[in-house]
């Protein structure tokens, strides 16, 4: 296709094909767009260090997560939490449940890890608790190259 006579605004239109007049200006762009593409990124030191790099804090907060081999098993239910507390050699309190079915429970008055740790290892020897684990706070640390 070719154009001839004159444009809207007055001017001679060119005599050469549109394809070629695209053709001289578009493939040099897409070259140097290219070649800009390809260029390496220089490391200016801002960035993030990867989710598992990052040191975290961790708070223990006397409390563990259970979860039940049965759906019926509610701890909220006193009989329940006297059987639990008695496994645990502990007084256990109801906190609140959670998303896939466990549980969140106090243990009265510790706040010793080791303590904790056993309180979770007796409740473990249970046939129907089906995981326990303790319920800490993770909070992402600083890392000593950040600003």
């Amino acid at each position: 296709m070719t154009t001839t006579g004159t444009t809207r605004s007055g001017r001679a239109a060119s005599a050469i094909p549109v394809r070629v007049r695209y053709r001289n200006w578009v493939l040099p762009c897409l070259i140097g767009l290219a070649a800009i593409g390809c260029a390496p990124v220089q490391d200016t030191g801002t960035t993030k260090p990867a989710p598992e790099q990052v040191p975290r804090m961790v708070k223990d907060t006397g409390q563990i997560i259970i979860k039940f081999r049965s759906a019926t098993v509610d701890p909220s239910d006193p009989e329940v939490l006297a059987a639990l507390s008695a496994s645990a050699s502990t007084p256990l309190a109801f906190v609140r449940p959670m998303s896939g079915g466990a549980f969140v429970l106090r243990a009265g008055g510790i706040t010793d890890p080791q303590q904790l740790a056993e309180v979770i290892r007796r409740l473990g020897t249970r046939s129907d608790v089906e995981y326990v684990e303790p319920d800490r706070l993770l909070r992402p640390m600083p890392s000593p190259k950040s600003p």
